[in-house]
Protein backbone atom coordinates (compact mmCIF):
# COMPACT_ATOMS: atom_id res chain seq x y z
CA UNK A 1 0.00 0.00 0.00
CA UNK A 2 3.37 2.38 0.49
CA UNK A 3 4.15 1.74 -2.48
CA UNK A 4 1.01 2.41 -4.30
CA UNK A 5 0.88 5.74 -2.66
CA UNK A 6 4.38 6.73 -3.38
CA UNK A 7 4.01 6.36 -7.04
CA UNK A 8 0.35 7.79 -7.33
CA UNK A 9 1.34 10.91 -5.26
CA UNK A 10 4.12 11.92 -7.46
CA UNK A 11 1.58 11.15 -10.80
CA UNK A 12 -1.57 12.65 -9.62
CA UNK A 13 0.33 16.12 -8.87
CA UNK A 14 1.66 15.82 -12.22
CA UNK A 15 -1.53 15.43 -13.63
CA UNK A 16 -2.91 18.22 -11.60
CA UNK A 17 0.16 20.31 -13.26
CA UNK A 18 -0.95 19.68 -16.29
CA UNK A 19 -4.39 20.02 -16.43
CA UNK A 20 -4.06 23.62 -14.54
CA UNK A 21 -0.98 24.14 -17.39
CA UNK A 22 -3.83 23.21 -20.29
CA UNK A 23 -6.53 24.97 -18.65
CA UNK A 24 -4.49 27.91 -18.57
CA UNK A 25 -3.63 28.19 -22.64
CA UNK A 26 -7.10 28.02 -23.30
CA UNK A 27 -7.83 30.64 -20.87
CA UNK A 28 -5.33 32.58 -22.30
CA UNK A 29 -6.98 31.96 -25.84
CA UNK A 30 -9.95 32.99 -24.97
CA UNK A 31 -9.20 36.13 -23.32
CA UNK A 32 -7.42 37.26 -26.22
CA UNK A 33 -10.18 36.35 -28.56
CA UNK A 34 -12.30 37.90 -25.95
CA UNK A 35 -10.38 41.55 -26.25
CA UNK A 36 -10.25 41.13 -30.17
CA UNK A 37 -14.55 41.09 -30.10
CA UNK A 38 -14.35 44.23 -27.79
CA UNK A 39 -12.34 45.78 -30.46
CA UNK A 40 -14.23 45.02 -33.19
CA UNK A 41 -17.44 45.65 -32.02
CA UNK A 42 -16.02 48.93 -30.33
CA UNK A 43 -14.75 50.24 -34.10
CA UNK A 44 -17.40 48.75 -36.40
CA UNK A 45 -20.24 49.33 -34.42
CA UNK A 46 -19.67 52.46 -31.20
CA UNK A 47 -17.24 54.39 -33.33
CA UNK A 48 -19.33 53.86 -37.09
CA UNK A 49 -22.76 55.09 -35.33
CA UNK A 50 -21.45 57.84 -33.45
CA UNK A 51 -19.57 59.14 -36.85
CA UNK A 52 -23.15 58.46 -38.70
CA UNK A 53 -24.86 60.42 -36.30
CA UNK A 54 -22.55 62.98 -35.60
CA UNK A 55 -20.92 63.51 -38.74
CA UNK A 56 -17.73 64.32 -36.61
CA UNK A 57 -14.72 62.80 -37.67
CA UNK A 58 -12.09 64.44 -35.15
CA UNK A 59 -14.50 63.47 -32.04
CA UNK A 60 -15.25 59.74 -33.71
CA UNK A 61 -10.98 59.67 -34.67
CA UNK A 62 -10.34 60.55 -30.72
CA UNK A 63 -12.66 58.04 -30.08
CA UNK A 64 -11.08 55.64 -31.78
CA UNK A 65 -7.24 56.25 -30.78
CA UNK A 66 -8.56 56.05 -27.18
CA UNK A 67 -9.88 52.88 -27.57
CA UNK A 68 -6.98 50.97 -29.82
CA UNK A 69 -4.22 52.53 -27.08
CA UNK A 70 -6.40 51.02 -24.55
CA UNK A 71 -6.58 47.58 -26.31
CA UNK A 72 -3.11 48.09 -26.96
CA UNK A 73 -2.16 48.52 -23.27
CA UNK A 74 -4.43 45.42 -22.32
CA UNK A 75 -2.79 43.07 -24.78
CA UNK A 76 0.68 44.11 -24.36
CA UNK A 77 0.30 44.06 -20.27
CA UNK A 78 -1.65 40.26 -20.68
CA UNK A 79 1.21 39.34 -23.31
CA UNK A 80 4.04 40.41 -21.20
CA UNK A 81 2.49 38.75 -17.87
CA UNK A 82 1.98 34.99 -19.64
CA UNK A 83 5.31 35.51 -21.60
CA UNK A 84 7.61 37.19 -18.34
CA UNK A 85 8.82 34.69 -15.87
CA UNK A 86 7.76 35.80 -12.07
CA UNK A 87 11.61 34.63 -11.11
CA UNK A 88 12.40 31.16 -10.25
CA UNK A 89 15.44 30.53 -7.90
CA UNK A 90 16.99 27.62 -10.08
CA UNK A 91 20.29 29.70 -10.58
CA UNK A 92 20.92 30.43 -6.77
CA UNK A 93 21.76 26.76 -6.23
CA UNK A 94 24.94 27.29 -8.32
CA UNK A 95 25.64 30.19 -6.14
CA UNK A 96 26.04 28.75 -3.01
CA UNK A 97 29.40 29.67 -1.09
CA UNK A 98 31.13 27.84 1.57
CA UNK A 99 29.67 27.33 4.75
CA UNK A 100 28.82 30.83 6.37
CA UNK A 101 27.08 31.59 9.05
CA UNK A 102 23.74 33.34 9.23
CA UNK A 103 24.44 36.47 11.00
CA UNK A 104 23.52 35.50 14.04
CA UNK A 105 19.90 34.33 13.39
CA UNK A 106 19.30 30.83 14.51
CA UNK A 107 16.02 29.36 13.44
CA UNK A 108 14.09 26.97 15.16
CA UNK A 109 14.15 23.86 13.56
CA UNK A 110 11.97 22.12 16.34
CA UNK A 111 9.49 24.21 15.19
CA UNK A 112 9.13 24.92 11.76
CA UNK A 113 5.56 25.56 10.57
CA UNK A 114 6.10 25.13 7.03
CA UNK A 115 6.90 21.14 5.73
CA UNK A 116 8.23 22.67 2.58
CA UNK A 117 11.17 24.13 4.23
CA UNK A 118 14.52 22.75 6.12
CA UNK A 119 17.07 24.95 7.81
CA UNK A 120 20.26 25.20 6.18
CA UNK A 121 23.63 25.87 8.30
CA UNK A 122 25.27 27.94 5.11
CA UNK A 123 23.35 30.37 2.87
CA UNK A 124 24.43 33.11 0.42
CA UNK A 125 21.97 36.04 2.03
CA UNK A 126 21.87 37.03 5.52
CA UNK A 127 18.58 36.15 7.26
CA UNK A 128 17.92 33.47 4.90
CA UNK A 129 18.35 30.32 6.31
CA UNK A 130 16.02 28.34 4.30
CA UNK A 131 15.51 25.39 1.41
CA UNK A 132 12.76 24.13 -0.18
CA UNK A 133 12.47 20.38 0.28
CA UNK A 134 10.66 20.43 -2.69
CA UNK A 135 12.22 21.85 -5.43
CA UNK A 136 15.65 21.68 -3.34
CA UNK A 137 16.86 25.40 -4.10
CA UNK A 138 17.10 28.10 -2.00
CA UNK A 139 14.17 29.99 -0.68
CA UNK A 140 14.69 33.76 -0.23
CA UNK A 141 12.75 35.69 1.74
CA UNK A 142 9.19 36.58 -0.29
CA UNK A 143 9.79 33.31 -2.32
CA UNK A 144 7.29 30.62 -1.88
CA UNK A 145 7.08 27.39 -3.96
CA UNK A 146 4.29 26.85 -6.47
CA UNK A 147 2.90 23.68 -6.67
CA UNK A 148 1.25 24.47 -10.45
CA UNK A 149 4.64 25.82 -11.76
CA UNK A 150 6.68 23.45 -9.50
CA UNK A 151 9.26 25.75 -8.53
CA UNK A 152 10.05 28.34 -6.05
CA UNK A 153 8.45 32.23 -7.09
CA UNK A 154 10.38 35.05 -6.27
CA UNK A 155 8.15 37.62 -3.94
CA UNK A 156 5.56 35.54 -5.20
CA UNK A 157 1.79 36.73 -4.85
CA UNK A 158 -0.32 34.32 -6.51
CA UNK A 159 -0.58 31.66 -9.32
CA UNK A 160 -3.07 33.10 -11.90
CA UNK A 161 -4.67 30.72 -14.30
CA UNK A 162 -5.50 32.62 -16.57
CA UNK A 163 -2.17 34.02 -17.42
CA UNK A 164 -0.88 30.37 -17.22
CA UNK A 165 1.72 31.94 -14.50
CA UNK A 166 2.64 33.07 -11.21
CA UNK A 167 2.46 36.82 -10.50
CA UNK A 168 5.51 37.62 -8.71
CA UNK A 169 8.61 40.01 -9.10
CA UNK A 170 9.45 40.29 -12.45
CA UNK A 171 5.60 40.37 -14.10
CA UNK A 172 3.90 41.76 -11.53
CA UNK A 173 3.65 44.98 -12.73
CA UNK A 174 2.31 44.09 -15.99
CA UNK A 175 -0.19 42.22 -14.53
CA UNK A 176 -1.57 45.35 -12.53
CA UNK A 177 -0.93 47.17 -15.81
CA UNK A 178 -3.38 44.85 -17.43
CA UNK A 179 -6.36 44.64 -14.88
CA UNK A 180 -6.28 48.28 -14.36
CA UNK A 181 -6.54 48.80 -18.40
CA UNK A 182 -9.22 46.20 -18.36
CA UNK A 183 -11.45 48.20 -15.93
CA UNK A 184 -10.91 51.49 -17.87
CA UNK A 185 -11.60 50.04 -21.11
CA UNK A 186 -14.73 47.75 -20.21
CA UNK A 187 -15.71 50.99 -18.42
CA UNK A 188 -15.59 52.94 -21.48
CA UNK A 189 -17.24 50.51 -23.87
CA UNK A 190 -19.89 50.21 -21.23
CA UNK A 191 -20.05 53.98 -21.52
CA UNK A 192 -19.52 54.88 -25.11
CA UNK A 193 -22.58 52.05 -25.47
CA UNK A 194 -24.93 53.15 -23.62
CA UNK A 195 -26.16 55.54 -26.13
CA UNK A 196 -26.83 52.91 -28.67
CA UNK A 197 -29.54 51.73 -26.82
CA UNK A 198 -30.92 54.48 -24.76
CA UNK A 199 -30.51 57.67 -27.19
CA UNK A 200 -33.08 57.12 -29.80
CA UNK A 201 -30.44 59.05 -32.32
CA UNK A 202 -28.09 56.02 -31.96
CA UNK A 203 -30.69 53.88 -31.47
CA UNK A 204 -31.66 54.17 -35.05
CA UNK A 205 -29.17 52.60 -36.04
CA UNK A 206 -29.30 48.90 -34.26
CA UNK A 207 -30.10 47.01 -37.11
CA UNK A 208 -27.03 47.82 -38.18
CA UNK A 209 -25.09 46.62 -34.98
CA UNK A 210 -22.90 42.96 -35.19
CA UNK A 211 -25.26 40.44 -34.40
CA UNK A 212 -22.99 39.28 -30.84
CA UNK A 213 -22.80 43.04 -29.94
CA UNK A 214 -25.88 42.73 -26.88
CA UNK A 215 -23.38 39.79 -26.08
CA UNK A 216 -20.31 41.69 -26.07
CA UNK A 217 -21.63 44.30 -24.24
CA UNK A 218 -23.14 42.07 -21.11
CA UNK A 219 -19.83 40.60 -20.82
CA UNK A 220 -18.24 43.91 -20.52
CA UNK A 221 -20.61 44.76 -17.61
CA UNK A 222 -19.68 41.60 -15.88
CA UNK A 223 -16.26 42.25 -16.41
CA UNK A 224 -16.58 45.99 -15.10
CA UNK A 225 -18.16 44.73 -12.06
CA UNK A 226 -15.55 42.27 -11.25
CA UNK A 227 -12.43 44.24 -11.79
CA UNK A 228 -13.88 47.02 -8.99
CA UNK A 229 -12.51 45.22 -6.03
CA UNK A 230 -10.14 43.09 -8.13
CA UNK A 231 -7.99 46.42 -8.92
CA UNK A 232 -8.66 47.91 -5.46
CA UNK A 233 -7.48 44.53 -3.98
CA UNK A 234 -4.46 44.04 -6.04
CA UNK A 235 -3.44 47.82 -6.15
CA UNK A 236 -3.63 48.06 -2.16
CA UNK A 237 -1.15 45.21 -1.96
CA UNK A 238 1.67 46.51 -4.35
CA UNK A 239 1.10 50.31 -2.61
CA UNK A 240 1.15 48.89 1.07
CA UNK A 241 4.38 46.61 -0.26
CA UNK A 242 2.49 43.39 0.37
CA UNK A 243 1.77 40.53 -1.09
CA UNK A 244 -1.25 38.13 -0.92
CA UNK A 245 0.57 35.86 0.80
CA UNK A 246 2.28 38.21 3.33
CA UNK A 247 -1.24 39.27 4.04
CA UNK A 248 -3.01 36.62 5.02
CA UNK A 249 0.79 35.13 6.82
CA UNK A 250 0.50 38.95 8.74
CA UNK A 251 -4.01 38.23 9.41
CA UNK A 252 -2.65 35.26 10.89
CA UNK A 253 -0.22 36.53 13.77
CA UNK A 254 -2.95 37.48 16.11
CA UNK A 255 -0.08 37.63 19.37
CA UNK A 256 3.21 38.48 17.33
CA UNK A 257 4.88 37.73 20.99
CA UNK A 258 3.80 34.35 20.92
CA UNK A 259 5.45 33.18 17.58
CA UNK A 260 8.77 31.33 18.14
CA UNK A 261 9.95 30.97 14.41
CA UNK A 262 11.73 33.96 13.09
CA UNK A 263 10.62 33.78 9.52
CA UNK A 264 6.94 34.09 11.10
CA UNK A 265 7.84 37.44 12.36
CA UNK A 266 9.95 38.57 9.09
CA UNK A 267 6.99 39.24 7.06
CA UNK A 268 6.58 43.09 7.10
CA UNK A 269 7.73 44.79 4.38
CA UNK A 270 5.98 47.63 3.89
CA UNK A 271 8.16 50.69 3.26
CA UNK A 272 7.23 54.86 3.70
CA UNK A 273 6.74 56.39 1.93
CA UNK A 274 4.82 54.36 -0.22
CA UNK A 275 5.56 54.96 -3.28
CA UNK A 276 8.95 53.11 -2.03
CA UNK A 277 6.69 49.75 -2.57
CA UNK A 278 5.79 51.10 -5.82
CA UNK A 279 9.24 51.25 -7.20
CA UNK A 280 10.27 47.47 -6.20
CA UNK A 281 7.10 46.27 -8.93
CA UNK A 282 7.43 49.22 -11.40
CA UNK A 283 11.21 49.97 -11.43
CA UNK A 284 10.26 53.75 -11.14
CA UNK A 285 8.70 56.49 -8.92
CA UNK A 286 7.49 58.26 -11.82
CA UNK A 287 3.68 58.02 -11.28
CA UNK A 288 3.54 58.82 -14.99
CA UNK A 289 5.89 56.04 -15.91
CA UNK A 290 4.36 53.73 -13.74
CA UNK A 291 1.33 53.31 -15.99
CA UNK A 292 2.86 53.73 -19.22
CA UNK A 293 4.08 50.47 -21.04
CA UNK A 294 7.30 49.38 -20.73
CA UNK A 295 9.99 46.74 -20.04
CA UNK A 296 12.51 48.71 -18.31
CA UNK A 297 14.59 46.38 -15.48
CA UNK A 298 14.15 46.37 -11.87
CA UNK A 299 16.94 47.63 -10.04
CA UNK A 300 15.94 44.95 -7.14
CA UNK A 301 16.57 41.08 -8.17
CA UNK A 302 13.87 39.87 -5.69
CA UNK A 303 16.06 38.15 -3.16
CA UNK A 304 17.90 39.72 -0.47
CA UNK A 305 15.43 41.68 1.32
CA UNK A 306 17.21 41.76 4.73
CA UNK A 307 17.93 45.89 4.23
CA UNK A 308 13.86 46.07 3.37
CA UNK A 309 12.62 44.31 6.78
CA UNK A 310 10.06 45.98 8.86
CA UNK A 311 11.76 44.66 12.08
CA UNK A 312 9.65 43.89 15.23
CA UNK A 313 11.00 43.80 18.51
CA UNK A 314 11.99 40.28 19.95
Amino acid sequence: MHNIQGINGPLADKIYRQMMKSMGLALIAFFLALVGGILYCFVRDICRIYYLVTQNKFLVSLLMIYGLYLGFNITFNFMMSVLTPAGGTEHLKSSMPASRELGGIIHNTTNNDSSDEEDLESNPFPFQGRKCIKCTNFKPLRAHHCSICDKCVLRMDHHCPWINNCVGHYNQRYFLLMIFHVLLGTGSFILTGLPLYQDPRYSAYGSTKSGFFTTVFIICCAMFLIMIPFNGWNWFLAITGQTTIEFWMRREQNDPNQISDIDNRIVDFRQDPQIKNLEYVFGTRNYLKIFLPSIRKLSHQGINWEDYIHRRHV
